[in-house]
């Protein structure tokens, strides 16, 4: 909220092209819908209400359900040793082999350890959220809040509301870091404490919130924050998602499934 004034020009300019509804607020304004957040003199923000959470493990769970049944043959936890791109064979690490008429490589950061070719375009980035549980009386609020995209401070922190049982969850892009993805997925010790720090100034009674626990993530980031796309004639591969991979994840698998047919180019992934 206030801030990165070229980014909410972009996305006033997306809204009104798609005819979608928003308000801009005042500082008043947002005060007096979401009272737990502590605001600057010039703050304003750009509010969406059809927006929401998204339940990334939910929605995984759920597909995983609904492949399996519609026969579907799912390997969990399977690490894949090799892919041939130009005949659609996948190599597991016991050397068991799985030809198709066509492959999808899908797994972002992870896609250049059977695609070493995609190394030099894509890196893995480490990312940590944290879990809050806020004050009593901010609670009932923080339900009813919306996705908060950008506090409006300099450490792009964001925040999504507790929805469905799940806890408030907090972030920021400037806690990103190189990753080694053979590292453990856990904080560090004091990295909860860090991370809270990022929030001092934006949140009303700081000292009262309280972490619940923190998870790590690990996407792939492309030098110019664009998707990374390979295709032969009976395979494609998609990496580079700078950490906005699953936001797109149902769009992506329907131009995915484009290419892999022949009826989308792969120029429109890297516009």
């Amino acid at each position: 909220m206030g801030g990165r004034a070229d980014d909410y020009a972009s996305s006033r300019a997306s809204f009104d092209r798609l005819n979608m509804p928003y308000e801009e607020l005042d500082k008043a304004a947002i005060k007096q819908l979401w009272p737990f957040l502590r605001l600057r003199s010039d703050a304003w923000g750009l509010y969406n209400a059809e927006g929401g959470a998204l339940l990334a493990d939910r929605i995984v769970g759920a597909l995983t359900v609904w492949l399996r049944n519609q026969g579907s043959e799912i390997h969990p936890q399977t690490m894949v040793r090799d892919v041939d791109f130009h005949h659609a064979i996948v190599t597991l690490n016991d050397h068991t082999q799985h030809e198709g008429d066509a492959v999808v490589v899908a797994t972002d950061a992870w896609a250049p350890q059977p695609l070493p070719e995609l190394a030099a375009h894509v890196k893995p980035i480490r990312q940590a959220v944290i879990y809050l549980r806020p004050p009593g009386h901010y609670l009932q609020c923080w339900r009813n809040s919306p996705v908060i995209v950008d506090f409006g401070g300099t450490d792009d922190a964001r925040a999504i509301p507790p929805v469905a049982d799940t806890g408030l969850k907090v972030g920021a892009g400037s806690h990103r870091r190189p990753g080694d993805l053979s590292s453990p997925r856990i904080l560090a010790p004091d990295e909860p404490a860090q991370m809270l720090t990022y929030f001092e100034s934006a949140l009303e009674d700081f000292d009262r919130y309280e972490v619940i626990e923190g998870r790590v993530c690990y996407y792939g980031w492309s030098m110019d924050e664009r998707f990374v796309v390979k295709t032969s004639q009976c395979a494609v591969a998609i990496t580079g998602g700078s950490g906005h991979m699953f936001k797109f994840g149902a769009l992506l698998g329907m131009e995915l499934a484009g290419l892999v047919t022949g009826e989308q180019d792969q120029a429109d992934f890297t516009r």
